[in-house]
């Protein structure tokens, strides 16, 4: 809107956007935005035709390169578009185009966000992410947003309100110490993300990852046990 002046309003009607994905609507705004923030160009020009033409086919990609097509140093460049229609009339086929330009503006596949900005009742926060995203692996970050104006309640005292679900979690070997925030013997720390929580036998409940190595993770928390342990690290996930 800051460059061109004013908003361009578009409605786009789908079945396949599930409650709580409000990232998957902005990711088709982006598909949208990305394809056509810089208007696409008019391609229109004509070809001989014998019995050697080879003519494109409607729906395929091609360049097509004239002196008028310059970049932004004036040399000659060739365009990108794609065929939208051909006609053929008295020898000569009309070839008529749509410049193919692209944006990107992809968000981080590996942080998820839910939105829930309606009155919601009895809410299952796997449920929701499943619906928009398929079932989750283990290592990335899914954040749930309420916006201010939604109730979130329940229709029974024994259901909660918000369940946030059961989640996969990955397990790790590690060696503990007596009185130490330090795990250490890790094969592979790769999948611990600053933040994470961690779980295990003589790990203080709601432990947390503060920095990690190659082969240590430090936590907030002290070791109560010495001695190898299994780890699990179950995803991150931010309400």
């Amino acid at each position: 809107e800051a460059n061109y002046g004013s908003p361009l309003l578009k409605v786009i009607a789908s079945r396949w956007i599930p409650t709580g994905g409000r990232l998957i609507a902005d990711r088709l705004n982006q598909i949208q935005l990305g394809r056509y923030l810089a208007p696409p160009r008019a391609i229109e020009f004509q070809l001989v035709v014998s019995e050697d033409t080879d003519l494109p086919v409607v729906g395929g990609g091609y360049r097509v390169s004239a002196p008028m097509i310059q970049g932004g140093d004036g040399a000659r460049v060739d365009l990108p578009f794609s065929v939208t229609g051909i006609k053929v009339k008295d020898g000569l086929a009309t070839i008529y185009g749509e410049e193919l330009n692209w944006t990107e503006l992809r968000a981080d596949p590996f942080n998820r966000i839910l939105t829930i900005d309606y009155n919601s009742y009895n809410v299952n926060w796997r449920t929701l992410h499943d619906n928009a995203y398929g079932t989750p692996q283990a290592g990335g970050t899914v954040t749930l947003q309420i916006a201010s104006n939604a109730r979130i309640g329940s229709t029974s005292a024994s259901v909660p309100a918000l369940d946030t679900g059961t989640w996969p979690s990955v397990a790790f070997t590690g060696t503990r110490t007596i009185g130490s925030p330090t795990l250490t013997s890790i094969a592979s720390t790769a999948a611990f993300v600053v933040g994470q929580a961690v779980t295990g036998l003589g790990i203080p409940d709601d432990s947390r990852v503060v920095s990690k190595t190659v082969s240590t993770v430090t936590l907030d928390k002290n070791a109560t046990i010495a001695g190898a342990v299994s780890l699990m690290l179950p995803p991150k996930a931010i309400g």
